[in-house]
């Protein structure tokens, strides 16, 4: 049982003034969709959707130990309790990487990192387990790395390798539209929720191209949400 989260700009309850070099661990929460609709599609194929997405207090974790810029310590070094996930097309890696290019850009120079992902999350199961640790990891790595990027910076950097990841790094549970990019914070009442996870696992490009989908439902308001407060 998982409870929902309290409202955060950050990452969670991690005071990133207090790290260093040495490797620090950083929380990457699980999202609940309390509701989903799809009121459209655009030329390009992405649903034009909207949610609510409720953050908790559960998920996944980063551990992050940053290395000097020059030679073979700018490489970026991932690990996963999930050696499966140990791939170049894991978004944390993709993260890291589009940093290291702000920070070229800004430095002159890049650091690197050894980044170890404690999966928790279950791969395939809704709960944004992907775009959360991608959107940790750009946090984290933009501070430990100094670069600076501003919050909606790195929300327009994170919406590149992902939908879903905006949310995560803007940190408040929230009335989701567009593609996911559009959110406008809301907070509901405190409350638990029972999260099962079945023994399977379904893609949303196996979900979103499913010709039976609704993809026209009447769009709703904010203030339709209320009930929800």
């Amino acid at each position: 049982m998982s409870k929902s989260a309290l409202p955060q700009s950050d990452l969670s309850k991690t005071d990133l003034s207090k790290t260093n070099l040495s490797k620090t661990s950083f929380p990457c929460p699980a999202k609940l969709n309390l509701f989903l609709q799809f009121i459209g599609q655009r030329d390009d194929g992405y649903h034009l959707l909207q949610s609510y997405f409720q953050l908790l207090d559960f998920g996944d974790e980063l551990e992050i130990e940053i290395t000097q810029s020059s030679g073979s310590s700018s490489k970026i070094n991932f690990t996963c309790n999930q050696k499966e996930l140990e791939t170049n097309n894991n978004l944390v890696i993709q993260a890291a990487k589009l940093l290291q290019e702000k920070q070229k850009i800004k430095q002159g120079a890049i650091q690197g990192a050894n980044i170890h992902l404690i999966k928790n999350l279950p791969v395939g199961g809704g709960v944004g387990g992907g775009s959360s640790d991608c959107a940790t990891a750009l946090i984290a790595l933009n501070h430990l790395w100094s670069i600076g990027l501003s919050i909606d910076e790195l929300a327009r950097l994170g919406e590149t390798l992902g939908a879903d990841v905006p949310f995560f790094i803007r940190g408040h549970s929230a009335f989701v539209e567009g593609i996911g990019e559009i959110i406008t914070p809301l907070e509901v009442n405190s409350a638990y929720f029972l999260v099962i996870q079945p023994n399977c696992t379904i893609s949303t490009n196996e979900i979103f191209s499913n010709p039976l989908l609704t993809r026209n439902s009447k769009a709703i308001t904010i203030r339709d949400l209320e009930t929800l407060r």
